[in-house]
C-alpha cells in the first residue's frame, strides 16, 4: 500500500529506488549448499527472489516438499487473474508450450499473449524457447497443475484438444492425453490407438503397447470389432 508514496519520494528526489535482480541458479545453489535442499527446486519455487529464498532457508528443518508447495501457492496468489490463467493453461499443455497452441487454448491474441509471456518470464515462471516457452523446472509445472480446480482442469484439457486439433492434428499422443484428461473416452480411445501406431513406426514398442492398453480400457465392452483389432495390433508388436 505504501509503494506509490515511495515512488512519489523518488520523483521528488527524496529517495532512490534500486531495483534488485533475482538471484541466479548458481547463487541459489551456493546458498543451499550446506543444507539438504535441492537447489533446482528452491530456484523453481522462488524464482530466485532473495526474500523467498530466505523463507525456504528459514524453514529448512521442516519438510522440503511442503515448504516448496507453500511458496508456489503464495507466488500464484500474487499473480493477476490474466497471468494466472495463462500459467494454468501452460501447465496443462506441458513442460514445453507451443505459442500457437497456448494462444488458441487461452482464446487470446498473439500480442496479448506476448505481454503475458514476458511478465511470466520476468517473474521466473517460464523461459523462452524457439517455439514458445518452457517452465523453468518440471516440478514447478507440476505444482501449478496441482493447484488447478478439478472442474477448471477438465475445461483446460477440453480447450487444449481444440487447439491441438487446429494446429497440430497429427500429434496423436498429445490429443490422446488431453482427450483422456477431459473425460472424452471415445475420442481418447481413438487417439490412443493412433498414438500406438505412430509409436510402433518409431520402434517404441513398449510405449505403443501402453497406448493400446489404455485404448482397450476406454473402449466400451460392446465395441467387439474394435477391441479385436487393437488386440491384433498387440499381437503383431509382441511377435
Amino acid at each position: 500500500p505504501g509503494w506509490p508514496i515511495v515512488q512519489g519520494w523518488e520523483r521528488r528526489s527524496l529517495a532512490t529506488i534500486i531495483p534488485l535482480a533475482p538471484l541466479t541458479r548458481a547463487d541459489v545453489a551456493h546458498l543451499v549448499a550446506d543444507t539438504t535442499l535441492a537447489a533446482d527446486e528452491v530456484y523453481a519455487a522462488t524464482g530466485g527472489v532473495p526474500f523467498a529464498v530466505g523463507e525456504v532457508l528459514a524453514e529448512r528443518d521442516r519438510a522440503v516438499d511442503g515448504d516448496i508447495a507453500t511458496l508456489i501457492r503464495r507466488r500464484l496468489d500474487g499473480l493477476s487473474g490474466v497471468d494466472r490463467q495463462a500459467l494454468e493453461a501452460a501447465a496443462v499443455l506441458g513442460d514445453r508450450v507451443d505459442s500457437r497452441i497456448w494462444c488458441e487454448t487461452l482464446g487470446t491474441s498473439p500480442l496479448d499473449l506476448a505481454a503475458v509471456s514476458a511478465r511470466l518470464i520476468s517473474a521466473r515462471w517460464l523461459t523462452q524457447t524457439a517455439t514458445g516457452n518452457a517452465f523453468v523446472h518440471d516440478n514447478l509445472r507440476s505444482a501449478v497443475y496441482d493447484q488447478i480446480d478439478d472442474a477448471q482442469l477438465v475445461a483446460w484439457h477440453e480447450r487444449a484438444t481444440t487447439a491441438i486439433t487446429a494446429h497440430d492434428p497429427s500429434n496423436a499422443r498429445a490429443l490422446a492425453y488431453h482427450f483422456d484428461r477431459a473425460g472424452r473416452a471415445r475420442d481418447a480411445a481413438r487417439a490412443h490407438r493412433a498414438a500406438g501406431r505412430h509409436l510402433r513406426r518409431e520402434a517404441a514398442y513398449s510405449e505403443a503397447l501402453d497406448s493400446w492398453h489404455r485404448a482397450l480400457e476406454l473402449l466400451p465392452r460392446r465395441a467387439t470389432r474394435t477391441r479385436l483389432e487393437v488386440g491384433l495390433e498387440f499381437i503383431e508388436v509382441c511377435d
